[in-house]
């Protein structure tokens, strides 16, 4: 595919993501092809970030070559194969996984209290929401912790 259609179809992504207005993660499996990883959560507003955690550095320089000028300012990408996704606990808003090696404790810990999990397993995606601590009745601050603090 060529690069030209790549990057439409990822500034399309961009402008349809789910009604998240914060941090998106996609964690990608290498299989995937690049333009359905980009359209994979596709379904509202653009984010204020994405981060792709590509299979391994053939892969992500792919993808950084796919995404273009958004690169660095809107879409970070990197890789990790080891079943873990790269992220600080309660962050993202929303993960969209592709990585059968990536379980789903992983995916709520990176997750906020609410934010919204798609994991694609047996070429489906299955949806969920991050569950809130034992004790915790809202999280109204994603980026801070229960004491408001960073």
């Amino acid at each position: 595919m060529k690069r030209t259609v790549l990057l439409s179809l990822f500034l399309s992504f961009l402008s349809n993501l789910a009604a998240i207005d914060g941090v998106v993660v996609v964690v990608d499996d290498g299989r995937v092809p690049i333009d359905r990883l980009l359209l994979g959560a596709t379904t509202g507003s653009k984010p204020k970030k994405l981060f792709i955690q590509a299979a391994n550095p053939i892969r992500a320089d792919r993808v950084r070559a796919a995404v273009g000028d958004a690169l660095g300012r809107e879409v970070f990408v990197d890789y990790q194969s080891d079943g873990k996704i790269g992220f600080a606990d309660n962050v993202a808003d929303r993960i969209v996984c592709h990585d059968p090696k990536v379980k789903r404790a992983e995916i709520d810990r990176v997750l906020h209290p609410g934010g919204i999990g798609k994991l694609f397993v047996r070429s489906q995606y299955i949806d969920f929401v991050a569950s809130s601590p034992e004790g915790m009745d809202d999280w109204s601050h994603p980026y801070h912790g229960p004491d408001n603090n960073p």
